[in-house]
């Protein structure tokens, strides 16, 4: 668990369980804690220098939004990815993201849409560079949660965020370098999708 005290800065006592939610988050998604990996609340507790009761909270939240799972033998677990579990969770996100884009479209401004345009031309130039993968899922992100903002309903703002939470762990494990120009696909519906809605 030494990858979530790798800053060395101890978290202070205010909101205590939504910075260790953020920590966990952001381990999970960056792979420093893979698929399958344990998650004992006493080892995050000594880690993060914080009682085990916001852990506790931190790890529930985890298990809400599908990130970690409660297993029978009362261990908490990253995710294990199945096959149905991807299809589902990408459904899930097409859903959300034809909502959000066609709200975008009747709310979205001249300059958040040229944004738009620029993330997603950025993205699809590293397509074809695998070993860049995490950079171009980076800016694979930033297109989707930009569309989720400029949609500007607060709720389903938050869904796209949880579910893509989701997918980018599903993304960095699971997506093989040979798919990754699908993502200039998604976001030139997305684009669409906000044009047509401005029409």
């Amino acid at each position: 668990m030494s990858a979530l005290s790798a800053s060395g800065v101890a978290l202070t006592r205010s909101s205590l369980s939504e910075k260790v939610y953020e920590r966990l988050v952001e381990a999970i998604l960056s792979g420093s804690l893979p698929s399958g990996a344990a998650l004992h609340v006493a080892d995050i507790a000594q880690d993060l220098q914080v009682s085990p009761s916001p852990v506790r909270d931190a790890l529930s939240r985890l298990a809400a939004e599908g990130l970690v799972a409660n297993n029978p033998n009362r261990r908490t677990t990253v995710i294990r990815l199945e096959r149905q579990d991807v299809v589902e969770a990408f459904e899930l996100r097409a859903i959300l993201e034809c909502g959000a884009a066609r709200l975008a479209g009747e709310r979205i401004d001249k300059a958040a849409l040229d944004c738009l345009k620029d993330v997603s031309t950025r993205c699809a130039a590293l397509a074809g560079r695998p070993e860049r993968k995490r950079e171009m899922l980076d800016l694979d992100n930033e297109f989707h949660l930009r569309v989720a903002e400029a949609c500007k309903n607060g709720a389903l703002s938050q869904e796209v965020v949880r579910c893509y939470r989701r997918v980018r762990v599903m993304q960095l494990l699971k997506l093989a370098p040979s798919r990754m120009g699908l993502a200039h696909g998604e976001h030139e519906a997305s684009l669409r999708g906000v044009r047509k809605a401005q029409v």
